[in-house]
């Protein structure tokens, strides 16, 4: 199995949540810290890749969901 494959099963596994990749270092010694990031931009999903709900407290928590838009206004 290549690195390629092998970063493919984990990114698919991660995204199914069927697979929490674990990674340990130290910010101390900054030991491990851009295998970390590297780890995030590699497995974890970006905001259009998912959907995000939120719950509207006004309407007793319905939920409701959340546009990924930099130009959107914030929620409050």
């Amino acid at each position: 199995m290549s690195a390629a494959e092998l970063r493919e099963s984990i990114r698919k596994a991660t995204l199914t949540l069927k697979f929490t990749p674990v990674m340990m270092g130290s910010a101390y010694k900054n030991k491990g810290v851009q295998l970390l990031l590297d780890g995030v931009a590699s497995y974890l999903p970006n905001p259009t890749e998912v959907t995000n709900e939120g719950l509207d407290q006004n309407k007793k928590e319905e939920k409701f969901a959340i546009k990924s838009d930099p130009k959107a206004p914030l929620l409050v």
